[in-house]
């Protein structure tokens, strides 16, 4: 079980850099229009998801010693808390690096 929380924290930390040397292949960002390119920060959109990503290998990472000592279900609950952090990570990302996301909310 510890094999596989070291694969899983090699792929987070190998997004987050991905995410990092290349922001501009981030899900749904080719396929904006010109001017709505320009309301995106996508540097600072694309640091902020490589440090999101690396909190996700980190909370994985922490599950390490649980696989080690063989707590199987704290091995699960620690391989399934990256995702409410992606989640939430997600629309604050949405909300502080695209300038156009609050003013769909205000119409």
């Amino acid at each position: 079980m510890w094999v596989a929380i070291l694969i899983l924290a090699a792929i987070w930390s190998w997004t987050g850099m991905l995410a990092e040397r290349y922001p501009e292949t981030l899900s749904g960002y080719d396929m904006m229009s010109p001017e709505r390119k320009r309301c995106v920060d996508i540097r600072g959109l694309g640091r902020f998801c490589a440090r999101l990503l690396y909190v996700c290998c980190g909370i994985t990472l922490a599950g390490l010693p649980a696989a080690i000592l063989g707590y199987e279900r704290w091995v699960l609950a620690v391989l399934l808390a990256p995702i409410p952090v992606l989640i939430v990570g997600a629309l604050w990302g949405a909300w502080r690096y695209d300038a156009l996301f609050l003013k769909r909310f205000r119409r």
